[in-house]
């Protein structure tokens, strides 16, 4: 560790039932992935809609998991690179096809995330998956939109539930213990103590509901007897060393060999000779651990999320681990460390709280690396993702209400940065369009293009931001009418289409409603007239809103616009296509 800009040299009480459901819910998507030969097998085994029956081999040819990692400075676009590989081997169509129904599903339940829960092969499970990409994202000049952590809504952990990893929530103060590394020389040259004294000063608030007590990694007397105590959680500031298999937490840096590059850092052996150690090699900390009642371990030290360190935490059934895939920053650590901590502590989720972190991290100021944010990586065997309990006193409710509105702030923020980054590359993003353009089609004649022209208006004139596209300009000289239409229904959030005099309506809505099922469309009709018997076939489609929505005259549909029209319009938006980045 260093200072707050320097890269990270890291680099009992009674027990009750698991409290209610969190703000938010999150239901498993699990992945099985392995490496069979040249080839990378895949398949899903439970999801909300269901399973896969057979796996996907996805080829990769020769493998080393060393060419997978993502350089210390590497940028947004090399992130993205590397995320847009990763996901063709996790994300084939198969799968992906899974996931987006899955989040379809989940639309129309509020307040429900999904959480992709990785159950990988030794030889994968290290990669940073954490990076993975949206494959419908497929524009290399947008770098910063299609990551999938970017969605709040969803969450990414390693390793399917135990019955091991059960924790039992405590009803009282949850306690920590917070050890640092610090140099044999008697200097604090990862910065140990300023990360001590940000997570206290940043859960002083919520006093009442835990409490943090320190000890330096030197003092292995210490350490045992605060563990002897009994504690919730732990957190570990420093660095890991790994040799093959084995793995321990840094005692006592060795100031010789501590100023050492970012490469180093990820192999070289930091130790001093002379610290009292014993407690911080991993599998003997790890039953110390479980025995003190410890539900959720974070190791906020280079190296410190890689399977060798990892694998000893969960065999004994901690719940939750918190790591490092190779080197991060101080600042980033320090961000993350205390969003993860308040959420906790006031009852929300590991899922919740993880990408709360994440999110106020992929904020330039809150990092001294562009991709600090992917290099934390959650293992979580415990089914159940809320660790502590909300208080059952007054006032913590309401807390706990400002942390989530200041979460969906953060991921609001956040999308708005990668929104306005992107833009600077790709004028028009064809994600952000179908968020707010809605399409309208319908006869051209004087009489039907007046009420066209009302219903352009009247969008114009909602609270809503919506963009209307009125095809009634030239078409494109490359294409002809209908793949005109496919283009911009494509980009829609929505379609209103009105029957009325049908003459090329039919053909265009055989043409969009399959060839984009996800796209919500609003047929209407003036009273008088009958629907085209053509179209009857795909006015009964999911995507088709039923029965088609009948109107009198222009002032009349003017009336029931916002009622018959928006309203069940944005319900299906909602069951149909919720986005991936909302």
């Amino acid at each position: 560790m260093g200072a707050a800009l320097i890269p990270a040299g890291r680099s009992a009480g009674k027990r009750s039932t698991l409290p209610s459901e969190p703000a938010q819910r999150f239901v498993d998507f699990s992945i099985r992935a392995w490496l069979e030969g040249y080839s990378v097998g895949v398949i899903t085994h439970s999801s909300p809609v269901g399973g896969m029956r057979a796996p996907v081999f996805v080829r990769v040819g020769e493998f080393d998991a060393r060419a997978y990692r993502l350089p210390l400075k590497a940028d947004w676009a090399a992130a993205a690179a590397l995320g847009r590989e990763l996901a063709r081997w996790l994300l084939p169509p198969p799968v992906w096809a899974l996931l987006v129904d899955s989040l379809r599903a989940l639309g129309a339940v509020p307040g429900t995330g999904l959480r992709l829960r990785l159950c990988l092969a030794d030889e994968l499970i290290d990669l940073p998956w954490e990076y993975l990409y949206r494959p419908d994202v497929t524009d290399p000049a947008r770098p910063r939109s299609g990551f999938l952590l970017m969605d709040s809504r969803l969450s990414l952990v390693r390793e399917p539930p135990t019955l091991l990893a059960r924790p039992e929530a405590a009803a009282r103060k949850q306690r920590g213990v917070f050890v640092g590394t610090l140099w044999s020389d008697h200097t604090d040259g990862w910065g140990v103590k300023q990360e001590c004294r940000s997570l206290k000063r940043s859960l002083a608030p919520l006093s009442d509901l835990v409490e943090i007590d320190s000890v330096w990694a030197d003092d292995a007397d210490g350490v045992q007897a605060q563990l002897a105590r009994g504690c919730d959680f732990f957190h570990y500031a420093g660095h890991v060393d790994i040799d093959g298999s084995q793995a321990s937490l840094v005692a006592l840096v060795n100031p010789a060999v501590a100023q050492a590059t970012d490469e180093q850092m990820l192999g070289g052996r930091f130790e001093d000779g002379c610290a009292a150690g014993g407690w911080n090699r991993v599998e003997r900390l790890a039953p110390l651990l479980k025995h003190a009642g410890v539900r959720c371990v974070m190791l906020n030290a280079c190296n410190s999320g890689y399977w060798p360190v990892a694998q000893h935490f969960l065999r004994v059934g901690i719940g939750c681990l918190v790591g490092v895939q190779g080197v991060v920053s101080n600042l980033a650590a320090l961000h993350f460390a205390e969003r993860l901590y308040r959420s906790l502590a006031l009852g929300l989720s590991v899922d919740e709280a993880v990408s709360w972190a994440r999110l106020h991290v992929m904020d330039d100021s809150r990092s001294w690396w562009p991709c600090d944010w992917g290099r934390f990586m959650v293992y979580m065997p415990a089914e159940s993702s809320v660790l502590f309990p909300p208080a059952a006193h007054g006032g913590a409710d309401e807390r706990r209400e400002a942390t989530v509105a200041a979460h969906a702030a953060t991921a609001q923020r956040t999308r708005r940065r990668a929104s306005r980054h992107d833009a600077q590359a790709f004028q028009r993003q064809l994600s952000d369009m179908a968020q707010v353009c809605v399409l309208i089609l319908g006869r051209f004649t004087d009489e039907r293009k007046a009420v066209l022209d009302d219903i352009r208006r009247a969008l114009t004139q909602l609270d809503r931001g919506y963009v209307p596209i009125l095809f009634d300009f030239e078409k494109a000289p490359e294409r002809d009418l209908i793949e005109s239409v496919l283009r911009f229904a494509g980009v829609s959030r929505f379609i209103i289409a009105d029957l009325s005099d049908p003459k090329s309506i039919p053909a265009e809505l055989q043409a969009i409603v399959p060839a984009h099922p996800s796209v919500p469309v609003i047929p209407l009709i003036e009273d008088s007239q009958r629907e085209y018997p053509v179209s009857d076939h795909i006015l009964r489609r999911e995507s088709v809103l039923q029965p088609v929505v009948r109107y009198r005259d222009r002032a009349h549909l003017q009336r029931i616009f916002g009622s018959e029209i928006i309203e069940p319009a944005e319900r299906l938006v909602a069951r149909l296509r919720p986005p991936l980045l909302v």
